[in-house]
């Protein structure tokens, strides 16, 4: 149904989440007889493609990105020329995350998608910890675009497919990371905290109050008579006649007065990139991988609770589609700004 809702116009994102060792590369990549979301995905894209060949027309172009120790780093570009173009995060009109600066292939086939997907792989960052042989030490991005032109209107619709592999969470007395890679761990959870802290703002329908960080706020939410208003400023302004109560001075105020959650999204790089498919341009699909072991016990519940949260979300999906005359106009304005001439199509009637 995602990989549909691709070539319809709309964004749609697949991504594994989960504890260090617990099958989010192999949910993700699979392995060779066995293929993962990933292969299977650019098996079926190509596959309705073909089936609507007849009425549209489609071309794919694709990038591929790792997060490692919070820098971005194209995958196509090569080990050796890793730092030849700065990546920059954007957003368009319609809230869509793309990557400024990433190199863009244009593949044909199914077999030429997976072939640039190997290829990106083989400079991704991997290293051997206790909990995993091949850990994953950044997280994995590739990111689809697809055109789909009709043959019978000429209108225009532009989807795009995320798939991501997250770096797993560890603990480091589990992991016995060290050096090198205990930078990394860092890197990774810290990444990850920011994501659980998009996931919890997203989830909550209501500010989170939190009553229990402050001895006003405890007495106010029980049934005590006694609320000590006088040792905080808000507290007092409260009790008083006073007109203005410092709202933005204390975590508990602040809460209670806005409507809606903040969302920290640029609080991280991930998150940043994440942003349109958790709350919002998207239909995302997660993957919340625990271990099945009982020394992994309290890790597997930590994330069976992210995973209850993610459900909460709800995005604002809409299609991404052109008219036919949009189209033009748009193709109109490229070439005005290459300093191209625009041809016959640029004349305008005025009355």
């Amino acid at each position: 149904v995602l990989i549909q809702s691709a070539l319809d116009g709309y964004n749609a994102t697949i991504m594994a989440y989960g504890q260090t060792g617990s099958g989010k590369t192999y949910t993700m990549i699979g392995e060779q007889g066995t293929p993962g979301i990933a292969p299977r995905a650019f098996k079926r894209l190509f596959e309705l493609a073909e089936e609507g060949r007849s009425r549209q027309e489609v071309q794919v172009h694709c990038y591929m990105l790792e997060l490692y120790n919070d820098r971005l780093i194209d995958l196509l570009r090569g080990t050796s020329n890793l730092e030849a173009e700065k990546l920059e995060i954007k957003r368009d009109k319609r809230g869509s995350v793309h990557v400024q600066g990433a190199i863009v292939r244009h593949v044909n086939t199914a077999q030429h998608l997976h072939a640039v997907f190997e290829e990106g792989l083989s400079n991704r960052h991997t290293a051997a910890t206790n909990m995993n042989a091949e850990s994953s030490r950044s997280h994995l991005l590739i990111v689809i675009s697809v055109t789909v032109t009709s043959k019978q209107n000429g209108s225009v619709l532009r989807g795009k497919l995320t798939l991501v592999d997250l770096a797993g969470s560890e603990r480091i007395h589990k992991s016995g990371a060290a050096a090198e890679t205990l930078k990394e761990a860092n890197s990774i959870n810290k990444s990850l905290s920011a994501l659980g802290d998009v996931i919890a703002a997203l989830s909550s329908e209501a500010s989170f109050v939190p009553y229990r960080y402050h001895r006003i706020p405890s007495a106010l939410s029980s049934e005590a008579s006694f609320v000590p208003y006088r040792y905080c400023r808000f507290s007092s302004a409260l009790s008083s006649e006073a007109s203005f109560v410092p709202y933005r001075y204390h975590r508990i105020p602040s809460a209670l007065s806005s409507e809606a959650s903040f969302v920290p999204y640029r609080n991280s790089k991930l998150t940043m990139l994440l942003q349109d498919s958790l709350g919002g341009n998207a239909k995302t699909l997660v993957f919340v991988n625990v271990s099945p072991a009982q020394y992994n016990v309290e890790e597997s519940l930590i994330s069976l609770m992210y995973a209850s949260r993610i459900k909460q979300i709800t995005n604002n999906v809409c299609k991404n589609a052109d008219t036919r005359e949009i189209s033009r106009l748009k193709a109109i304005i490229c070439k005005l700004k290459r300093g191209e001439d625009p041809g016959d199509d640029s004349l305008l009637t005025v009355c």
